[in-house]
């Protein structure tokens, strides 16, 4: 219309222009006549030809994927976004296959099903909501450049081998009673992992490279038939996730942290799994810190290679009949700590190599409490835990002092063949049924036994102290025969 009456305007105005100059007049009719026609070609050349060419202000065009066919299968093309729709006459059923590229989004609309697989790329998110079931997989891989958003989905919930741009997002998941499992596993992920209130029967993350330093992220999730599984997550130095946080997740069989390589800290806190809880063979640059978690059956932390240091503080397998609680084979570059924790059968802390102290204070075991073969690079502190049966503190070769203080043996009490860099205390200690030991240690200092008090016998035999050997206020006095080597002076005549 703009055109039209600019075009008239013209045609008028080319109508009364005249130039005079002295007695000569000149018409320019002609000319803008012509000039005139030339506009209004090519007005209307506008009009025809510009609606028919691609006009990159219109909004892009959603393909619906879903109402026809069971379902409904995309194998080629390229499409700007895709919306899987919820069953309405349709299927709401949509399989994304081979050579598929989606220029924007891929929304899932509630109670819907996608799957996609092979080589399809969305250079968008994957969106869904309260969707029946979403199934991204393939050895080929798909690819999404940007997140994976899914929220409330009452079946399965399946990420695999494929390529994620931002992250993945997984909340709200419930079962319903019927099959539902979580698996995001052997994904490359640029961003980080996160799953937060979801109820599946198993729930897996496994197998998962971070090309971008991005972390793992399970808080409250329950698994109602199976495993909850944070393994083999991380490949060489470049594709580690940068932290593994796991809180208050609950699991019907086995809590399972094992073979990760991480470049920050891992931090199992408040969850309770029925069967054990194993946190082994991991590799991180950060801290380990296990928490407040209670377990049916046992909980194992071994064999990890910590940059920092290992927390293992109040966890608990007696509340519900549980079973061990170990701590072995880890190697440390700080210290470690083993404080407030309750074990329904034997409390292990052996075969550890730490660079700072281990500290085992206030812990419980209804079995054998044993500390033996550790590698302690400062000192080694035994303070304040209760077993019903044996106390065990033995081969442990110690950098610093060895400090065993207030703790309480329903049998005996063995101190036996370690080395000291510095002092040994033995101060405090309960045998309500059988011995106190100390024998065949090695001390680099003094080697102090005091306030003991034992059933049947205290004895402190074979040692080699480098300083003093003194006794005091022990129930009964000390047996020092065989006799002591003590560079210093003994006084144990109590």
């Amino acid at each position: 219309m703009l055109q039209i009456l600019t075009l008239i305007a013209i045609l008028n105005f080319s109508k009364t222009l005249t130039l005079k100059t002295g007695n000569r007049q000149i018409n320019f009719r002609a000319i803008r006549t012509q000039f005139t026609f030339a506009l209004l070609t090519v007005s209307i050349m506008s009009l025809v030809i510009l609606p028919g060419l691609p006009n990159a202000s219109a909004g892009a065009v959603d393909t619906i994927c879903g109402d026809v066919g069971d379902p409904e299968i995309i194998s080629t093309g390229t499409f700007d976004n895709i919306i899987v729709p919820t069953p309405n006459g349709g299927s709401g059923n949509c399989v994304l296959q081979g050579d598929v590229h989606v220029l924007g989004n891929v929304e899932v609309q509630p109670g819907a099903k996608l799957e996609v697989t092979g080589d399809v790329d969305i250079d968008g998110n994957l969106e869904a909501e309260d969707a029946a079931e979403i199934n991204v997989h393939g050895s080929d891989g798909p690819t999404i450049d940007g997140n994976v958003e899914i929220k409330g989905t009452t079946g399965d919930t399946f990420i695999k081998h494929s390529t994620i741009g931002g992250n993945i997002e997984i909340e709200d998941q419930v079962s319903g009673g019927a099959s539902g499992d979580i698996e995001v596993n052997n994904n490359s992920v640029a961003g980080n992992i996160e799953l937060s209130d979801n109820v599946a029967e198993e729930i897996f993350v496994n197998g998962n490279d971070f090309t971008s330093g991005g972390k793992i992220e399970l808080t409250d999730n329950t698994s109602t038939d199976g495993n909850i599984e944070v393994n083999e997550n991380g490949y060489g130095a470049s594709n580690n996730p940068s932290k593994i946080e796991i809180k208050g997740n609950t699991s019907q069989e086995f809590f399972e942290v094992n073979n990760n390589d991480v470049d920050g800290d891992i931090e199992l806190k408040g969850n309770e799994p029925m069967n054990d809880m194993n946190v082994e063979n991991n590799v991180l640059v950060g801290n380990l810190q296990v928490k407040s978690n209670v377990s049916d059956e046992d909980i194992h932390i071994q064999d990890n290679d910590v940059g920092g240091e290992i927390e293992v503080k109040d966890n608990d397998t007696l509340s519900t009949g549980g079973d061990d609680i170990r701590i072995t084979g880890n190697d440390a570059g700080g210290g470690i700590e083993v404080k407030g924790n309750t074990s329904d059968s034997d409390f292990d802390v052996n075969d550890n190599d730490a660079g700072g102290e281990i500290e085992v204070k206030d812990n419980t075991s209804k079995d054998e409490f044993k500390i033996n073969d550790n590698d302690v690079g400062g000192e080694l502190t035994v303070d304040g835990n209760t077993t019903d049966e044996d106390i065990e503190i033995n081969n442990n070769d110690v950098g610093g002092e060895i400090e065993i203080k207030d703790n309480t043996a329903v049998s005996n009490f063995d101190i036996d063949e370690n080395e000291t860099g510095g002092d040994l205390t033995v101060d405090g200690n309960i045998s309500e049924e059988g011995d106190i030991e100390v024998d065949d240690n090695d001390v680099d200092g003094a080697l102090t036994f005091d306030n003991n008090t034992a059933d049947d016998e205290n004895k402190v035999t074979n040692n080699t102290v480098v300083g003093d050997l003194t006794c005091s206020g022990n129930d009964p006095d000390p047996t020092i025969i065989p006799v002591n080597t003590v560079g210093g002076t003994l006084d144990c005549s109590d």
